[in-house]
């Protein structure tokens, strides 16, 4: 096992994350790893080790953008897409949760 520091910041972030998806720290940093590598699936439907979807190779420059997007300051139309985006987000998490759950107790 590796030790990886971070800012304390980033710290809790990544707990924050890692509670809102309910997986381990550690499935967050080797999938981060993992996508720094360029080691993301090129299919789609293949999870990843947080159990979520890989990043298709063809989409990593969207996705590079678009958190460059989320992450700085713009304009109010900007921030209103941002705000929108959010809100998709939150609801795709809370639909992928309930399917989660449904399909472990189903097991």
């Amino acid at each position: 096992m590796s030790y990886i520091r971070c800012s304390p910041e980033t710290h809790k972030k990544l707990k924050i994350l890692a509670a809102t998806r309910s997986v381990p720290m550690q499935d967050l940093i080797e999938e981060a790893a993992a996508f720094l590598l360029g080691e993301t699936s090129p299919n789609a439907k293949e999870p990843s080790a947080a159990g979520i979807s890989a990043i298709p190779r063809e989409t990593l420059p969207v996705v590079e953008w678009l958190i460059g997007f989320m992450s700085r300051r713009g304009t109010p139309e900007q921030e209103s897409l941002k705000a929108t985006l959010k809100v998709l987000a939150a609801q795709h998490a809370a639909q992928f949760k309930r399917f989660s759950k449904q399909k472990k107790n189903a097991s």
